[in-house]
């Protein structure tokens, strides 16, 4: 391989501030989250009630396959149905029964209901308004570990922030990785990119399954084809790949090394994360294991040596 420059490379710096308009989606999240539903029959349904019917679709006189629903709880304004379903439940008061009609998408996931038309009738249950809670130094006391609402605010100024400059970093650093990647000439060892494409396709069904969705449930919904998920691994190995490569060749060229306090380190860490003895955490990998462990380490140590070599360009 050939390893292009690394060195005095250029990147713009992000801007990590946050804005009175994230702030307040924040605050707003955070009363959301902390909020109480409020059965209500006086008033009809509006935008943000949470509303309990009964559905059932159809289109050209037939029922709609998986179209019927019953006691189905709904945020209206929350858009997770088809477009105008939840804007004309608004104005209708409990006890309702009603129809709406609704075009389903030209893109629609089931290809027979594409960009057709359909009739919903509905039996509206009940309504549950969402009552939030004032933001004051009361609210810090109930639900937060703060005595006053300036506290809290503060917190969740930092938070964000610091998760803004954790976002600035990473890009900043995939952005110094592209450089050198492009100006390198790489050759990638066939069987382990074939090797970490099928480890990539593992995790990805290891987090469906973690999310309790199959497989099939993930292409319907992201329109996509296994073959398209394929590629995608196949794609993301050859970044990696590449990426090691480079750090790898700048570690040897720096004479970069790890110390056996920082190795110890990094296995403390791991050890409290998946909450075993730190003692014992080491017996527990193999041989490959604690090679990858190395590795990664390394390479954490040759990407800050890349950006301490960096110019930064402010936007």
């Amino acid at each position: 391989m050939k390893l292009g420059n690394y060195k005095n490379l250029t990147v713009k710096k992000a801007d990590t501030s946050v804005s009175p308009d994230e702030l307040n989606s924040a605050f707003d999240a955070l009363q959301k989250e902390n909020s109480i539903l409020i059965h209500t029959d006086s008033r009809p349904a509006r935008a943000g009630d949470r509303v309990i019917l009964d559905f059932h679709g159809y289109a050209d006189g037939q029922s709609i396959p998986n179209s019927a629903r019953k006691r189905f709880r709904l945020t209206l304004g929350s858009h997770s149905f088809i477009p105008g379903f939840e804007e004309q439940i608004i104005g209708k008061m409990p006890g309702a029964e009603f129809d709406i009609s609704v075009n389903f998408p030209d893109n629609y996931a089931v290809k027979t209901m594409a960009g057709k038309e359909a009739v919903f009738r509905i039996h509206l249950h009940f309504i549950e308004e969402q009552i939030l809670p004032k933001l004051d130094d009361d609210f810090a006391k109930d639900f937060s570990d703060f005595d006053t609402f300036e506290e809290l605010s503060r917190e969740i100024l930092e938070n964000l922030t610091a998760k803004k400059e954790e976002q600035a970093t990473e890009q900043m650093q995939q952005d110094l990785l592209t450089q050198i990647i492009n100006d390198s000439q790489l050759e990638l060892d066939a069987h382990l990119l074939e090797q970490l494409q099928e480890e990539l396709r593992q995790e990805f069904e290891e987090d469906l399954q973690a999310q309790g969705m199959t497989e099939e449930q993930y292409l319907k919904r992201a329109k996509k084809t296994p073959d398209d998920i394929d590629r995608e691994c196949l794609s993301q190995a050859r970044r990696r790949l590449q990426e090691t490569m480079v750090l790898n060749a700048i570690g040897k060229r720096e004479n970069l090394y790890l110390t056996q306090d920082e190795l110890n380190d990094a296995m403390a860490g791991l050890a409290e994360e998946y909450g075993v003895p730190s003692e014992s955490f080491a017996d527990m990998l193999d041989p490959d294991e604690l090679e990858g462990l190395k590795l990664e380490l390394l390479c954490g140590k040759a990407m800050d040596f890349i950006c301490a070599h960096t110019v930064m360009e402010t936007e």
